[in-house]
């Protein structure tokens, strides 16, 4: 197949992503805005500096919103398709910056950071969805990657914004990136197979001929488009020639062989996604870097950590459709694991008082090897895998499904964590992170199968074996 029919399905994916850096400015928001708003010299509310339990409501309400976006919009995303869900969560993304900018206490905060959540949860279900619908097999599983590489992308603006921008500035000049998401991702089309499901398979096929870059006039239409049409129409119930119906959900959609084996795998693989401890140990980078004696600031090591997360996903986009997943994923978790060993043994001889200066750079190396090693399968893979292994039919709610499970989690972590560390220490969360990493990769290894390449019709016969 041609190189340049490639290039609409590129261009579509890079704009829906807009959403995803927005993700990730929010997400990492807190990291260089919490010191300003605790001081209470330096806060920019007129009610005065936030308690260490306002701060953890603002942190944790983005979960919260996550959780309801999740539901909401993935849900909707099966009546009123992909594209134009997609774009109902710019909305609340700019207000959520709109009300930071205007904030004067506590309450601004606490409705900004729903609604970013309730922009964000929806486009950890949408984005996914949209790529695998439009993608061809053979880049699939890159252009899925890139959910995670302009998450960390967001990620790292936000710590640079944070550290050179006012507290003002900051909202205003990001609330710049949602109007864009939302003015660019409404001129294209649907997604093809949304819309042989509506019945609409005139357009449906408008669509695929605009992803696909074959011209609509009375030339040959080549080969390659003309079979994967028909192999798409087919894929949802359909014949040659025949208008498709949509057909309602039953029972029997979520409790067959393929969606149980589906669910098992979203479900571990999202338990591995969020206890890698990676998301967590972000959010004390500046007290690993304070323990190890390094000099440098808060504000910087977490650009420092932002721009080796980058790097991880970056090379996770360039390998996935090469490597394949369960290799990257294998990799990534026992990477990860025997990283976080290597920091947790540090962090205990540290506590039982030991003299563990010298090797001061083990926590530093340690630390960023597991963050680089889980951005390169553990944290951008889930997303793509979650996409292609759910059955069509219920591929959306699927989504929605694995996604509520992890906002819960992720919800549950950040407001529990700091009560873990007191009960057990730093060292055995870390140790604990490592156990985790590890049983996942053995699950990786003997249940996930490997979806490189596949068609969506290929990896339901696999499962189904």
């Amino acid at each position: 197949m041609a190189q340049n029919s490639k290039k609409y399905q590129y261009l579509a994916t890079i704009t829906v992503n807009i959403i995803s850096v927005c993700y990730g400015t929010s997400a990492a928001w807190p990291s260089s805005s919490f010191l300003l708003l605790q001081s209470d010299e330096l806060t920019p509310l007129s009610s005065g500096a936030l308690s260490k339990a306002e701060m953890s409501w603002v942190a944790s309400l983005l979960c919260v919103g996550g959780l309801v976006g999740t539901i909401l919009f993935g849900l909707l995303a099966d009546v009123f398709g992909r594209k134009y869900i997609l774009c109902c969560q710019g909305i609340p993304s700019i207000l959520s910056w709109v009300l930071i900018y205007f904030a004067e206490n506590v309450i601004y905060l606490y409705i900004s950071r729903f609604l970013a959540g309730l922009a964000y949860g929806g486009s950890f279900v949408l984005v996914p969805l949209f790529v695998s619908e439009i993608s061809e097999n053979s880049i699939r599983g890159a252009l899925g990657s890139l959910l995670m590489v302009t998450s960390n992308i967001g990620i790292l603006l936000s710590f640079v914004a944070g550290h050179y921008l006012s507290f003002r500035l900051v909202p205003a000049v990001f609330a710049v990136l949602p109007t864009l998401f939302l003015l660019l991702t409404i001129v294209f089309p649907e997604t093809p197979p949304f819309l042989i499901r509506s019945g609409k398979e005139e357009a449906a096929e408008s669509s695929l001929r605009f992803y696909r870059n074959v011209q609509e006039t009375g030339k040959q239409t080549p080969v390659y488009f003309h079979e994967e049409w028909e192999r798409l129409k087919s894929q949802m119930g359909g014949e040659s020639g025949q208008q498709i119906e949509k057909i309602p959900l039953m029972l029997t959609d979520f409790t067959a062989k393929v969606p149980r084996k589906a669910f098992v795998i979203g479900f571990a693989l999202i338990l591995l996604h969020e206890f890698c401890g990676c998301f967590t140990m972000i959010n004390y980078t500046a007290t690993i870097f304070a323990e190890s004696g390094s000099d440098i600031s808060p504000n910087l090591s977490a650009i420092i950590c932002g721009a080796i997360q980058l790097l991880g996903t970056l090379v996770s986009t360039k390998l996935v459709d090469r490597a394949g997943r369960k290799f990257l994923l294998v990799i990534s978790s026992i990477g990860a694991g025997l990283s976080l060993v290597a920091l947790g043994t540090y962090t205990y001889l540290n506590s039982l008082g030991y003299y563990v200066q010298p090797f001061s750079w083990v926590a530093i190396a340690s630390f960023s090897s597991m963050l680089f090693l889980a951005s390169c399968g553990i944290i951008p893979l889930p997303y793509v895998i979650l996409s292609e292994i759910m059955p069509d039919k219920i591929r959306s709610i699927g989504a929605t499904v694995c996604l509520c499970f992890a906002w819960i989690i992720a919800f549950v972590m950040i407001k529990c964590f700091p009560l873990v560390v007191i009960s057990f220490g730093m060292h055995g969360c870390i140790f604990f992170f490592a156990i985790c990493c590890f049983l996942g990769a053995i699950f990786v290894i003997v249940i996930l199968p490997e979806t490189n390449g596949k068609s969506f019709e290929d990896i339901s016969k696999m499962l189904a074996n």
